[in-house]
């Protein structure tokens, strides 16, 4: 019998000349503890028996494994010595070779179905190992996109890839600007220092031929299936085995274009990676190199928010302080202005006393500029008091016709100065907005003043006013001038904005058209800039069309 063989042979391992009973205890004493000694008191070879009792262990279930296969194999031989048999004899064979040849059927099943049981066992431990495979990249894909935080999701891609795939250690690498070298990021598993013992590059040296360094050279997975025998891991084969890692896997992170880096997986058994596992593997980098790319984003963009949000406060801060300073500015300049204004319309009454006229000349240019001065004084207050919302508009029904014609009126002799003529083009009467009437016509002013400045000597200034959309009217304000550049008509309404160009007046103070803006965006419309057909520039602004309930202006008392 094959079992007493083998117990014969561990029976071997006995001292010399021992007794019939005491080789027995020793048989038995194989299934015993380990500290029972020889019923001879001698004392056991420990290492020769654990090594004799292994190897029976393992030719026994080699023994087991191969028998189906030997039964099988052994009712084929007899069923092909039986048929020779019946060729080559006449005689009518007997029962015994009949039941022979049943009992070499049976056995030829019986071995076929052993090996078919192991081929199918064999498929359902494949397809087992990829359904925990694909299953670890689902959850791995759960676990990675619950958050954005860069450093998080790189330490959740390599302890999921470790727990999942039964790993010893993985590890991520990015490649570095300007560098070769393969920069470890994250790390989870027994690491031991291994990271910090190696240099992996990506170059055509030594260190780069590695998986990790191969994985990112050419974008697809690389495997080691010994790092005891691969040449390639030559560089890190002693630290690798001194840890246990005896295979590798490294796989390209990879996002669009752009290879990010690679991830190795490092398992304590050899060829645990193998063919069928790449997609897989790249799979559940691909996802990671994903959430990898959304954290670096959104890192990205949660630094430059920061920043932005720190700019935007100090320029609100400056902003604050420049309104500030020019409202204290304004109103320190109005109260000594209008004492100057006031001496000199005293002088120029006449009740101090007679003045002469070439005096009188240059009283009245004073009194002109500081009118000027004052004006603009006023107009920045007003900027200021709309731009704080603090201006209350007084809505009432406005005839645009009547507000065209006082414009027109009161800067006629301006208009005459600049050889520039101005017309109405408005036709309707009743036709009329709902706002606050001072504000629209110094808006309307304003406009044709900054008309008549940029109209060539002997052009015109039209204005009109027509319905707009629905419940709004539009007025307009037409030049002959130069135009507005396109690249400057977004940002001729800001303060202080002048425009460039050749062929153009001195500037101004750059808050006429500010004030314009501010005026017809406090009544609810808007302002911009055209290209006036056959040159010049066309001034729109919208405003509420006049319908009830809006009030009607009060009517003056009789006088």
């Amino acid at each position: 019998m094959r079992g007493v063989g083998l117990a014969s042979k561990v029976a071997d391992v006995d001292v010399a000349n021992s007794s019939t009973a005491a080789r027995s205890v020793r048989l038995r004493g194989l299934r015993a503890a380990p500290d029972e000694a020889p019923a001879n008191g001698a004392l056991p070879d420990r290492g020769v028996t654990t090594v004799r009792v292994r190897f029976r262990q393992l030719e026994l279930m080699a023994y087991r494994l191969a028998v189906p296969e030997l039964i099988g194999a052994a009712g084929a031989i007899y069923l092909v010595w039986v048929v020779l048999l019946l060729q080559r004899s006449p005689k009518e064979p007997g029962p015994a070779t009949y039941w022979g040849a049943l009992l070499a059927v049976a056995a030829v099943a019986f071995g076929f179905g052993a090996l078919l049981r192991r081929g199918v066992a064999r498929l359902y431990r494949r397809s087992e190992r990829a359904r925990r495979r694909l299953m670890a990249v689902i959850k791995a894909d759960e676990e990675i996109s619950t958050t954005l935080d860069l450093a998080e999701v790189l330490n959740r891609i390599c302890r999921l890839a470790v727990e999942s795939l039964d790993l010893k250690m993985a590890w991520i690498g990015f490649t570095e600007p300007g560098s070769y070298l393969v920069k470890p990021v994250a790390s989870f598993g027994a690491e031991t220092g291994y990271l910090a013992a190696i240099r992996v590059t990506w170059d055509d040296e030594p260190s780069g031929q590695g998986p990790m360094g191969v994985a990112i050279k050419t974008g697809q997975p690389a495997i080691v299936t010994d790092t005891a025998t691969d040449p390639s891991f030559s560089p890190w084969r002693d630290e690798a085995l001194q840890r246990g890692y005896r295979s590798v896997a490294a796989l390209p992170l990879r996002f669009a274009d752009t290879i990010l880096g690679s991830l190795g997986l490092y398992a304590a058994r050899r060829n645990a990676f193998g063919e069928d596992d790449r997609p897989i593997l790249q799979a559940f980098a691909n996802q990671a190199a994903i959430a990898m790319e959304h954290a670096r984003l959104f890192s990205e963009i949660t630094k430059r928010d920061k920043a932005l949000e720190s700019t935007n406060r100090k320029l609100r801060q400056l902003s604050a302080f420049q309104q500030e300073l020019t409202h204290m500015m304004v109103h320190d300049l109005k109260n000594p202005l209008g004492a100057i204004m006031g001496g000199l319309e005293l002088v120029l009454s006449g009740d101090l006393g007679h003045t002469d006229q070439s005096v009188r000349e240059v009283l009245e240019d004073a009194l002109g500029a500081s009118k000027t001065l004052m004006k603009m004084i006023v107009q920045m207050l007003d900027i200021n008091r709309l731009e704080e919302g603090a201006m209350e508009v007084q809505r009432q029904r406005v005839g645009l016709k009547a507000v065209v014609d006082d414009v027109l009126k009161e800067l006629s002799g301006f208009a005459v100065r600049n050889a520039v003529a101005l017309e109405s083009a408005v036709r309707d009467q009743w036709l009329a907005a709902c706002g606050d009437p001072d504000l629209l016509r110094r808006v309307v002013a304003n406009l044709v003043t900054n008309a008549i400045k940029f109209s060539p000597r002997g052009g015109t200034v039209t204005l009109d006013a027509s319905p707009g959309d629905v419940g709004q009217v539009v007025v307009s304000v037409r030049d002959h001038g130069p135009g507005v550049p396109d690249s400057q008509k977004a940002r001729i309404f800001d303060k202080f904005a002048q425009v460039d160009g050749p062929g153009r007046r001195p500037p101004g103070t750059g808050l006429g058209l500010t004030f314009c803006r501010l005026a017809v965006e406090a009544h609810g419309g808007r302002v911009w800039v055209e290209d006036a057909p056959g040159g010049g520039s066309l001034f729109k602004f919208t405003v509420p069309a006049w319908t009830p309930p809006c009030p009607e202006p009060a009517k003056e008392p009789p006088t």
